[in-house]
């Protein structure tokens, strides 16, 4: 019994020395890119591939390395990479040494591949785009020993998202479309895309201009904000005030990544009019606001009611009356672009 004991204990021993002399690591674990070609992405050819990751092995055992990738319903590709050299083996690689087809070339692998199946879908899918399809595209790189146990696993994951133009809700309408006035000095800046980190800049003009040129190479931004994590943004009490008359003239822009280095998205620019809020609670602002980004006709009228001390009552939505509280919550899912409304009835 003890003979056994000390056998085992000596396996788990010598089985944890192989183990301990084998290391592998990747950086970084994701990327993100909203454009790429499909010449970057070809087997046939690594050279033409943005370096994604880097994958450093530190080794004294035999051992091979199997890379799996995975997309969607794609057949997976299977690339199995044999070291041209024995033990030891310290070195640093990346994706364009390991994601090979048998006619690429590796420095430092003997490459057996079979990526047809992959290729075949992704050039189908890339026909008419010109661009890999968007989605989640996986690299599971796996070593093993000579007997084919699994010593250690990474995974890379390359994600494709195509950016979608960046377009503004509210406030105010586009240069040249017929102007809209606010009645808050802190009003949601609203827009839609799929981009991030984004950046707001605002101008203040004493008249009416139409040209995006114009505005933005003969005027100082008023405020610009940078780094917006959301497609939306609540001026602040510390921003600048907005003064009575003026306009206001204000564009997104983003960063969107290519293997070549990044280019600008922007959106449009739309512009505003700053009206008077004297008399106007915050809940009332709001509404005046909303009814406003409507093209209400009787907008003004409804300004007079409230500032002659009429106060909001009879509020019904879906059907149920509701609190002026809880018309200020629903004003605020419409000026984040949260809900739409159908229809509109003021009495």
């Amino acid at each position: 019994m003890k003979k056994l004991i000390i056998f085992s204990f000596m396996m788990l021993v010598f089985y944890g020395n192989i183990f301990a002399d084998f290391s592998m690591d990747m950086s970084p674990e994701s990327a993100t890119y909203n454009s790429l070609a499909p010449a970057n992405f070809d087997p046939d050819h690594p050279e033409l591939q943005p370096i994604l990751f880097n994958l450093t092995i530190n080794s004294d055992v035999d051992f091979k390395l199997i890379c799996t990738l995975s997309y969607d319903d794609y057949p997976d590709a299977e690339i199995k990479l044999e070291p041209k050299n024995e033990p030891p083996f310290n070195i640093t690689v990346n994706n364009q040494d390991v994601v090979v087809s048998n006619s690429g070339q590796s420095e430092y692998f003997d490459i057996d591949a079979d990526v047809s199946g992959f290729k075949n879908s992704l050039e189908d899918d890339t026909m008419e785009t010109g661009k890999i399809p968007d989605g989640n595209y996986v690299f599971m790189i796996e070593a093993k020993d000579p007997d084919g146990n699994i010593i250690e696993t990474k995974e890379f994951t390359l994600m494709i998202i195509s950016p979608i133009t960046i377009s503004l809700v509210t406030p105010g309408n586009p240069l040249g479309s017929p102007m809209l006035s606010i009645y808050s000095q802190y009003p949601n800046f609203v827009w839609f895309s799929n981009l991030t980190d984004y950046t707001l800049r605002i101008y203040e003009l004493t008249e009416i201009i139409t040209s995006f040129e114009e505005i933005t190479t003969q005027y100082e931004p008023f405020f610009v904000k940078e780094d917006i994590a959301e497609t939306s943004f609540a001026y602040p009490p510390s921003a600048p005030s907005f003064n009575l008359g003026n306009y206001y003239a204000w564009y997104i822009s983003a960063e969107a990544t290519a293997p070549s280095g990044t280019t600008t998205e922007q959106s449009i620019m739309h512009i505003f009019r700053f009206e008077e809020t004297e008399g106007l609670d915050m809940a009332e602002q709001k509404m005046i606001n909303f009814l406003s980004q409507l093209g209400y006709q009787e907008l003004q009228q409804v300004i007079g009611y409230l500032r002659g001390g009429y106060k909001i009552s009879n509020l019904s939505w879906k059907g149920e009356q509701i609190s002026p509280e809880e018309l200020n919550q629903i004003l605020d899912q419409f000026l984040n672009n949260e809900i739409n409304y159908q229809n509109l009835d003021i009495e």
